[in-house]
């Protein structure tokens, strides 16, 4: 009898209310699909339930998958016309209530001052989901007054919640009797995991978790492995908060690796999307005498939807303005471009002025570049921002683009430049190890400080008949696309057995 495969959900039900998926989100995605399809017969989908896993059904699982592709436009196959993202979430989450429930362990987990500021910045509809869109109107001495109460304890958290809930869906379907079963309805029965182990112990069991930093079940998996033969497998995406831990709040950085170290004892099997990253795996485990029992360099697959753009951009281009897609956060070094681009601006270096697009949400401890943005008026018309694009929407954007600009200080695999050389746009980026086995050694790369030759660089890229852009376009012909099959066919042949 074949191994069965238990893939945690609990990560993709939590993010299903955002707009648009990260880069975890999508690869969690991916191999929920990858197992639906493949390996049905002897997968279990499961979530976490307190120091519980319970079992989520395969019609349940099923239309999550495929709900998620769809709505974010990262169909297989053609996308035909749906409702809105806002309508399709929604009306989902109100069909398969009992799937979806708020974070509020992560979210209390943060220090109440990061607590507030988190929801008195963010949109609160990447977190709870469309039905709260209805805050964005209220002045803003009531969102503080929401987001201090929300942020004492849990309790206020979920009465507001369900307050918000209730006057969204309200606000939607005109009918109280929907609005109150949406907020009161629940899972009726949930059929742990742990039950149908016991049922079935001679069996031999494979954890797959792909979510990564995001929670991870040690008790659940320990009353399993006391049962049955229980093995491990887990994505990890970088070890960024462990080794440039300056750039995460402190408590993050320790719980980082208390979870790693915990994660080791179990001796997993690791699947690391880079190269950078299983170098830094060996040197966590070297240094704090752990094991593993294997660790495979799978690089993530490119979205279908990059694959079939075609690459027709000419060499010399009429359009003038650049992309940079990262959330906003210091570690992705927007204020770098920033500064750059106000004194190109204030000098008038160049006319006419190159724009530039922030394709990203709004991060933590950003303050100093929304300050620019808002109130820099230098770069006022020049610097734009574009939060929650579809991909359709982002491959318009940047194959128009003269080049997209990644100054990162630290990845684990850097996926925008991926994207954006496939589809025949040039890159300029950070030169730092894993941008350049990303980049297969094709953009320009610079040091993430040289704010000099950044500019010197970018102003190069605006001249038409540019030398620089015309070389790294001919090397694009050397550019290979990692694809999610080669992906799952790497994987395959070290996790899944053959039935």
């Amino acid at each position: 009898m074949g191994t069965i495969y238990l893939y945690d959900l609990t990560c993709l039900i939590y993010q299903q209310v955002s707009e648009t998926p990260s880069g975890t989100i999508r690869v969690d995605l991916r191999y929920a699909h990858y197992l639906i399809t493949k390996h049905k017969n002897s997968t279990v989908f499961v979530k976490q339930h307190g120091k519980q896993l319970i079992i989520i059904q395969h019609d349940e699982a099923e239309a999550l998958i495929f709900h998620l592709l769809n709505n974010w436009e990262l169909g297989l196959n053609d996308i035909q016309d749906l409702k809105t993202n806002s309508e399709s979430n929604l009306d989902f989450r109100m069909k398969y209530h009992g799937l979806w429930d708020p974070d509020l362990d992560t979210f209390f987990s943060m220090p109440f001052h990061d607590r507030f500021h988190f929801l008195l910045n963010q949109e609160l509809t990447e977190i709870f989901g469309v039905e709260f869109s209805w805050v964005r109107k209220i002045p803003h001495v009531l969102k503080i007054w929401y987001a201090l109460v929300a942020s004492l304890s849990k309790y206020p958290a979920i009465f507001l919640l369900r307050i918000g809930q209730f006057i969204g869906v309200l606000l939607k379907t005109k009918n109280l009797f929907i609005a109150y079963r949406f907020i009161m309805s629940g899972r009726k029965n949930n059929d742990y995991l742990i039950d149908d182990i016991q049922k079935h112990s001679n069996r031999n069991y494979l954890y797959i978790y792909t979510a990564y930093n995001r929670g991870f079940p040690f008790n659940a998996l320990e009353a399993i492995s006391a049962t049955a033969p229980l093995e491990y497998c887990v994505f990890i995406h970088d070890l960024i908060i462990i080794y440039y831990s300056e750039y995460f709040l402190p408590v993050n950085n320790h719980e980082q690796i208390n979870w790693m170290k915990h994660l080791l004892t179990l001796k997993p099997k690791i699947i690391a999307n880079s190269d950078e990253t299983k170098k830094y795996l060996n040197r966590f485990a070297e240094d704090n005498d752990r094991e593993y029992s294997e660790i495979l360099t799978a690089y993530i697959g490119v979205e279908p939807c990059f694959l079939n753009q075609a690459k027709n951009l000419p060499s010399k281009s009429e359009k003038n303005y650049f992309v940079v897609i990262a959330t906003i956060e210091p570690r992705k070094n927007h204020l770098l471009l920033l500064n750059i681009w106000r004194d190109m601006a204030q000098n008038r270096l160049l006319d006419p002025m190159p724009e530039l697009y922030l394709v990203g949400k709004r991060g933590w401890e950003n303050e100093n570049v929304i300050d620019m943005v808002e109130r820099c008026k230098p770069i006022n018309g020049l610097v734009h921002e574009a939060s929650n694009l579809s991909d359709k929407e982002l491959t318009n954007l940047v194959t128009g683009a003269r080049a997209l600009l990644y100054p990162t200080f630290a990845e684990g695999w850097g996926m925008p430049v991926v994207e954006a050389l496939t589809l025949g746009v040039p890159v300029i980026c950070s030169d730092i190890p894993e941008l350049k086995e990303s980049g297969q050694n094709i953009p320009d790369y610079l040091h993430p400080v040289d704010g000099l030759g950044w500019m010197n660089t970018i102003i190069d890229y605006c001249d038409p008949d540019s030398a620089l852009r015309s070389a790294q376009l001919a090397r694009m012909n050397l550019f290979n696309p990692p694809t999610w099959e080669e992906h799952f066919n790497l994987v395959s042949e070290k996790l899944f057995d053959e039935q």
